[in-house]
């Protein structure tokens, strides 16, 4: 070949060289290497005919300037209407014409491609399929320019060959299909569907590598960032980091990538998210990156979120400046652009996302203790070396407490009308991190948080800040409790017996007023309506209305009885909890305030008093708020003490229970469980004693769960519980945010499948049903968001890897997931789901990866459930053990899954013939289950002979 002079015959030996190629072993090291060499021989061939080109058409540039002309000459158009009116505009033929001289004639290389390769990726062999693919793509790498024919038939043909039966192929067909897509062409779907749908990891991959972020493909490449392959995740993050921009994405969407990637659970994936997607968000404007994101709506998320790209910055050194890293400068620079000579930014200028901004600056110095290496002024005149110190950076962007408090205060004057609440919260928890030295600091803000407690209009603002408000008592006092206790008594008792309007708030004397007036125009109407119906003889209507006119009237008794109450309490000073809610809600806000600062309150005296006064009265006040703030109080006072616990945890029982109770049962269920992951079960139970809600005994207990809790132990009234909460809710999950019933409903759905969860995880119990049942919620249920369903297969994960462990042992179970597939499949049954789920296959996918490391035993389960009892699930146990790895048997077990396997292909048979399957409608997937039946025994049997020619 080399000998040869001709270049016709070099080109036909190396077409005969091309074929030979595609035509081996693809798996052979050789063939890569001899497609690689092709490939070289391309690109020279195309060097070489672009050099060519170029001379030829600098000669037809030089004719054309010396007035020679080569060209053949043209064809004479047909004189018709259209030339007439074409060339009658005063255009020439010979400049509308383009020369054919300066049109290039095809690459030798197109035309292979376009008349052979396009050809080969027909072929039956696989062999020269995944050859012939893997050349194209090689190829397609080194052309700047396609021919329009060539171009077309690539177009076709690769968007069908990425559809074909093998992986390989498939990827290969991807990473060609990079130069062939536009906007929404055959090429670009194809890609955007192997990307999403394919069910080969590598194949996604590849597709998701090589197409284009437009308009068409950026849903699903959001999509991929939830692929259960973490390569595909980390690719699709890089992918977003590298081409888009926040504002590409809807809000909604917006926030998934934001909880999806703080969240992510691989470590590489994550860092590349936060080094590389977070920074790119955030560009040259923080302030924009809030203002584009709902920051506001998970306060724990972004805090995370900011906790995580502030590490990252942490790590990252100032080559510029010594002893600095990005976070100092971004410390630093965040004060002298925003802050003033206080440490404080000036009203004008104060916005939500400064005000954010700022506390989450001051929130991981803090937390984080970060210092600064300051210079300063050498004294010494003799020494020139700089001095430096080393200083808490938390001090230079934190303003000293007279300032801070005269700062908040004018706030609050200015905006009294129109409080900016969430501003102020952020101002307040900045202030928790202020260091009061003495106690003149003390008085300052002592005496202006006892003004914003006692007077009422102040109570806009502080109501959300209440807590932080103690938080910053509970840091001056610090472990000293009592004191605490002390200015918590002091304050509570100022607010009731205060007398600010005479205990009667002007809010509250409107109200009634509001109240009686409606009363009356209502008995008016009756009135009118009660004449027209004794005219009219209508007895019946007589009768309704006389019912609703005493209802009215007596409404508007109990009103007066108010009033005159609210009235000689404020003759005799009473207890202003007593009528006024939101003094109430105060009280215990302040209550509340102090249990959940600092360490935990135990062994204290005076709380069992202060309970009993002021928490446990609010259980049952009219007011929700009162007692979700009275049920967040008791649970923490509870939650140190298992003896504290089992005496309260009727109260939390019938308060989950109790239907009426709504939001209030979100945070019981949330305690309860947070009881269990804290201190186990073995020491919770239930106690005689007289702590109940003391409900109205004229309402029925429609739940009995009282009773329901003498005769049972605690393990099965949570269990009732939990089947009662883990119910798919009946509501849409977007009925959620529009409807209270909806919202307590998911929200208790929520919390019970998240704290089931973490106690499963911490190894406080075990319980297959209760797996299965989330296994069930994970691939069925259709009324649960996707952040929930994330957070289960996170779960699953995790779960996998830590109870073999070390919970194995403990539970006595080898694999929990092998241990609660019987469980699955019957609650699938039970739910009608099993026919939907055993034809997408996804499940049998899950049982097969998550019995990976212990595959025997699930082959050995599944094979024992072939029986007759069990004829409804054959058809899913039949696919499962298709997917098993028969390997994994030993040989005493394959010998003894091979004899029951032959068993069943007889009573197969049998059953077949009867005609009796409920399932004879689908006559097409019982053949089917048939030729899966005898796939199997092949397979084992052939397993078996290896294993024996091997004994042998």
């Amino acid at each position: 070949m080399y000998n040869t002079s001709k270049l016709e015959e070099f080109m036909n030996v190396f077409v005969k060289v091309i074929k030979s190629a595609l035509n081996q072993d693809r798996q052979s090291p050789f063939t890569k290497r001899t497609i690689n060499f092709i490939v070289l021989v391309f690109k020279k061939i195309t060097s070489h005919e672009n050099e060519m080109e170029e001379k030829r058409l600098q000669q037809v540039v030089q004719n054309d300037l010396n007035g020679i002309n080569d060209s053949n000459e043209v064809e004479t158009m047909e004189e018709n209407e259209e030339d007439d009116l074409l060339y009658g505009s005063g255009l020439e033929h010979d400049t509308t014409i383009v020369n054919d001289q300066y049109v290039s004639p095809i690459s030798w290389v197109d035309f292979f491609i376009k008349n052979s390769l396009v050809t080969f990726l027909e072929a039956k062999d696989i062999n020269v399929r995944q050859n012939t693919v893997l050349l194209l793509k090689k190829t397609l790498e080194i052309f700047n320019e396609i021919d329009e024919n060539t171009y077309s038939a690539l177009n076709e043909s690769l968007c069908d060959v990425a559809l074909n039966k093998d992986k390989k192929v498939r990827a290969y067909s991807a990473l060609a299909l990079e130069k062939i897509q536009n906007l929404g062409n055959n090429a670009q779907n194809t890609l955007n569907f192997l990307m999403i749908a394919d069910t080969n990891p590598l194949v996604r991959l590849c597709a998701l590598k090589v197409i284009d972020v437009n308009e068409n493909t950026l849903k699903n490449i959001l999509k991929s960032t939830r692929s259960e392959n973490v390569l595909v995740r980390k690719m699709a993050y890089k992918k977003i980091a590298t081409h888009c921009k926040l504002e590409n994405f809807p809000t909604e969407d917006r926030y998934n990538l934001l909880v999806n990637g703080t969240n992510e659970r691989d470590e590489s994936v994550r860092e590349l998210f936060i080094t590389k997607l977070i920074p790119k968000f955030i560009g040259d404007s923080v302030f924009s990156f809030l203002e584009a994101t709902n920051y506001k709506k998970d306060s724990k998320l972004y805090e995370k979120l900011f906790f995580s790209y502030f590490d990252h910055l942490y790590k990252t050194a100032v080559k510029t400046t010594k002893n600095q890293t990005k976070f100092h400068q971004l410390a630093l620079d965040f004060r002298k652009e925003h802050l003033n000579e206080h440490r404080l930014i000036d009203f004008s200028s104060l916005t939500n996302e400064k005000a954010y901004f700022w506390y989450m600056l001051c929130y991981f110095c803090k937390k984080s203790d970060i210092t600064l290496v300051k210079t300063v002024e050498n004294s010494e005149e003799e020494n020139d070396e700089d001095v430096t110190e080393t200083v808490d950076l938390l001090d230079e962007i934190l303003p000293d407490i007279p300032y801070y408090c005269d700062y908040i205060e004018r706030f609050t004057s200015e905006n009294l009308e129109n409080p900016k609440k969430f501003i102020f919260k952020k101002l307040i928890q900045i202030g928790q991190f202020c260091q009061i030295i003495d106690s003149t600091q003390w008085n300052f803000i002592s005496s202006l948080f006892k003004k914003w407690f006692l007077e009422d209009r102040y109570f806009a603002f502080t109501e959300p800040v209440i807590e932080d408000m103690i938080s910053i008592y509970s840091n001056y006092y610090k472990n000293e409790n009592e004191k605490l206790l002390d200015e918590i008594y002091d304050l509570i008792n100022s607010l009731n017996y205060s007398n600010n309007d005479d205990n009667v708030t002007a809010n509250q004397e409107e109200n009634l007023e509001e109240k009686l007036k409606a009363v009356d125009d209502k008995l008016a109407e009756k009135c009118e309506l009660e004449s027209k119906a004794v005219i009219e003889n209508d007895e019946e209507s007589v009768e309704q209305i006389k019912k609703e006119v005493d209802q009215l009237i007596e409404s508007r008794e109990k009103i007066i009885n108010v009033s005159e109450i609210s009235n000689s309490t404020s003759k005799d000073n009473c207890p202003r909890i007593e009528t006024d809610y939101i003094v109430y809600r105060r009280c215990l806000q302040i209550c509340y305030g102090f249990f959940i600062s600092g360490e935990l309150k135990r062994n204290m005296d005076r709380l069992p008093k202060l309970i009993s006064i002021w928490i446990l009265p609010g259980l049952n006040s009219g007011d929700s708020k009162i007692r979700t703030f009275a049920v967040k109080t008791l649970g923490r006072y509870c939650f140190p003490s298992t003896e504290l616990i089992n005496d309260f945890l009727k109260v939390f029982i019938e308060i989950i229970d109790e239907e009426n109770y709504n939001d209030t049962r979100v945070e019981a269920l949330t305690y309860l469980f947070d009881f269990l992951c804290f201190h186990g079960f073995d020491d919770i139970k239930f106690i005689d004693n007289d702590h109940t809600l003391q409900r109205d005994k004229s309402i029925p207990d429609k739940t009995n769960i009282l009773e329901r809790c003498k005769d049972s132990g605690f393990i099965e009234v949570f269990t009732d519980l939990l089947d009662k909460f883990l119910q798919e809710p009946v509501h849409p999950i977007e009925m959620k945010r529009k409807n209270l019933t909806a919202y307590v409903e998911h929200n208790l759905f929520e919390i019970t499948v998240k704290s089931l969860c973490k106690i499963m995880d911490m190894g406080r119990f075990y319980a297959a049903g209760c797996l299965s049942k989330l296994i069930v919620i994970n691939f069925v249920y259709k009324n649960v968001n996707l952040e929930l369903k994330q957070f289960i297969q996170g779960f699953f994960y995790i779960y996998s890897r830590t109870f073999k462990n070390r919970l194995r042992d403990r539970f006595e179970v080898s694999n929990p997931f092998v241990d609660c597939y019987e469980d699955c499949l019957n609650i699938l049954d039970q739910l009608n789901y099993l026919d939907s789920v055993t034809e997408k296959g996804e499940l049998i996918d899950f049982f097969v990866n998550l019995s990976d490391d212990d595959q025997s035993a699930l082959i050995v389960k599944v094979v024992a459930m072939l029986d007759d009892e069990n004829k409804k699930f054959w058809e899913f146990n039949l696919k499962t053990i298709n997917k098993c790895d028969l390997s994994s048997l030993t040989n005493d077990q394959l010998n003894l899954i091979l004899d029951q396997l032959l068993e069943f292909s007889e009573n197969f048979s049998q059953y077949m013939k009867t005609g009796k399957s409920k399932r004879s409608r689908r006559t097409n997937e019982v053949d089917k289950n048939a030729e899966l039946v005898k796939k199997i025994i092949a397979k084992a049997k052939k397993l078996e002979s290896k294993k024996n020619n091997t004994n042998v």
